[in-house]
């Protein structure tokens, strides 16, 4: 498989499970400026694959959450 394959995969359970989790829908919007704002939070977060969203340490989850949201307000 290859890397943007894995990348497309990671990038429709992220918006899957963000949606089914805290009921925000992101799938309808701009593909371009959501990864945009998600490559942004990644670089912040220092996380280098979208995977690593997924597992954590179990006690950073609600704070990475939370530091997504705010970001993605943001212009």
């Amino acid at each position: 498989m290859q890397p943007e394959d894995i990348a497309r995969i990671e990038y429709d359970l992220l918006l899957e499970a963000i949606d089914r989790r805290y009921g925000f829908n992101f799938r309808h919007y701009s593909q371009v400026s959501f990864k945009r704002r998600l490559r942004h939070f990644m670089a912040l977060q220092t996380i280098t694959a979208i995977i690593v969203i997924f597992f954590p340490a179990c006690s950073t989850i609600p704070t990475i959450f939370r530091n997504f949201f705010s970001i993605s307000r943001s212009p």
